[in-house]
């Protein structure tokens, strides 16, 4: 029993090491935007991250979106005029606003399981946030939410003021960094091992 308990630390410490930011470059992380179900904004730099979720909206990659929780002022009046722009109606819904990038996906994942209709399936979501979000951000979706794809597709780097390259002593990149290597091992720790 000891050795089997030893072999399971020994995995869930070596897959940390595997998975863990050890560089800036590693922060953003993002694929090919795809036909999605459903896409899915996150709070903090919201306005950029809504412009973009509507600019690959208006490629035709979704047509539903959902934001788990819209802090900031102005927010809802911004998605409006992006949906008025569009000249064409998108499902738009807003989650009952949370705290944290975890409460964000359960909270995606009570509005899939419990206020879209039975027979409406969700297979793939674009997770539309910052590029030095978006690690993390894709880490928890995907463990949160394991039987759906889940396409990190951040607010690419022109359009946005992190890059890995700005990464310099001092910088408010560096501090933004070395935030979310913390966030991450606290994320690792608090929900590597959960089953959901």
């Amino acid at each position: 029993m000891r050795s089997v308990l030893s072999i399971l630390i020994f995995i869930w410490i070596a897959r940390l090491l595997i998975i863990f930011p050890w560089t800036p470059e590693r922060l953003p992380y993002s694929k090919e935007p795809k036909q999605a179900d459903l896409m899915v904004v996150l709070d903090g730099e919201t306005y950029v991250r809504i412009d973009h979720a509507f600019d690959l909206i208006e490629q035709g990659f979704a047509e539903s979106l959902f934001v788990p929780g819209l802090k900031k002022m102005g927010s809802r009046e911004r998605i409006r005029e992006r949906t008025k722009g569009l000249g064409r109606p998108i499902q738009f819904r807003e989650g009952r606003g949370v705290t944290s990038t975890y409460e964000e996906a359960l909270e995606t994942r009570h509005f899939i399981n419990h206020e879209l209709p039975a027979e409406r399936k969700i297979s793939t979501i674009l997770l539309v946030t910052s590029p030095y979000h978006s690690y993390r951000a894709w880490w928890i979706f995907q463990k949160v939410l394991p039987r759906i794809k889940i396409v990190p597709t951040p607010v690419p780097f022109e359009k946005n003021w992190f890059s890995p390259d700005k990464v310099k002593q001092g910088s408010k990149a560096e501090e933004i960094y070395k935030k979310e290597q913390k966030k991450f091992l606290a994320y690792y720790l608090l929900y590597s091992w959960r089953l959901y």
